[in-house]
């Protein structure tokens, strides 16, 4: 399937269904894989006061922290796929 090549990580369980951080891949798959249902996983802010980037996940409330945007956006990524892998989410 070519058209999900650019995603890092998807993850199919045993009973069909599938599962990626990545929103826009939801795009691609519904008209080839059925319906779809999506959540938001996580929110990512600046926060004002603190002046840094913050994500919070939504499943936990774990946060993680920086100065620059797409380093939060890459913690935000390893964690939120690892709850997918290990079947928490």
């Amino acid at each position: 399937m070519s058209f999900i090549k650019n995603y890092k990580s998807i993850f199919i369980n045993s009973s069909g269904t599938i599962k990626a951080l990545h929103s826009n891949l939801v795009d691609k798959l519904k008209s080839k894989a059925g319906n779809a249902t999506v959540e938001r996983a996580s929110t990512i802010e600046f926060d004002n006061n603190l002046q840094t980037w913050v994500a919070t996940i939504n499943y936990d409330g774990k946060q993680f922290f920086s100065d620059i945007r797409s380093e939060v956006l890459e913690m935000e990524e390893k964690y939120i796929n690892d709850l997918i892998r290990r079947g928490v989410i």
